[in-house]
């Protein structure tokens, strides 16, 4: 009975999901040519001291989305250079909705493709444009000040920064088992039994 039980607790253990963690900024600013830069920063405390799966999630509302440059600014004491997410692309589309990028070198999470490729409003997962640039922030130092900055290079349409996040993973269980059969282990078997 012991054996069925640490078994049971092992099967558990191993399917229950990872936490991720997520920080949040919510500052409905506005993104016009006729303002400076569009900047929000997320003070990350008490995440990953080594990054090693990541993405960032942007709510934006835009009437014309080739009009947007965006940055990913990883905190200072880290000496990397900005991140390009997304430049000029999505033509006279509206938004980036739901719009999620993460890094080729990321090794849980798997984008559709380059955001070059993508059409707004951007839903779902893409490599950034700065993908190089990105990747390097693995193994690194999650904590510190993140910045996004958008600019908007042409006059006509305006927009807002509706919210943006940085999620830290893992987002997926450990398990890769590919079987999982219901067998009872035999208290008088000293062997236990065998999925084949």
């Amino acid at each position: 009975m012991t054996r069925f039980i640490v078994a049971m607790a092992l099967c558990a253990f191993a399917l229950a999901p990872c936490a991720a963690q997520s920080f949040t900024s919510s500052p409905a600013s506005p993104i016009s040519n006729a303002l400076p830069p569009t900047t929000d920063v997320i003070t990350v405390s008490g995440g990953p001291i080594s990054i090693s799966t990541m993405k960032v999630v942007l709510d934006i509302t835009h009437t014309w989305d080739s009009d947007l440059d965006i940055f990913l600014l990883p905190p200072p004491g880290l000496g990397l250079l900005p991140i390009a997410l997304s430049l000029g692309n999505g033509g006279n589309g509206d938004d980036f909705i739901n719009t999620e990028f993460t890094g080729t070198g990321d090794g849980c999470l798997v984008a559709s493709g380059p955001i070059t490729g993508g059409t707004a409003p951007f839903t779902g997962l893409f490599n950034p444009e700065g993908d190089l640039d990105w990747n390097l922030l693995y193994g690194l130092d999650g904590n510190g000040d993140w910045t996004l900055e958008i600019t908007d290079d042409t006059g006509g349409d305006d927009g807002t920064l509706n919210s943006w996040t940085i999620d830290f993973g893992p987002f997926v269980s450990q398990f890769s088992g590919s079987s999982a059969p219901a067998l009872a282990i035999p208290d008088s078997d000293p062997l236990g039994t065998t999925d084949t």
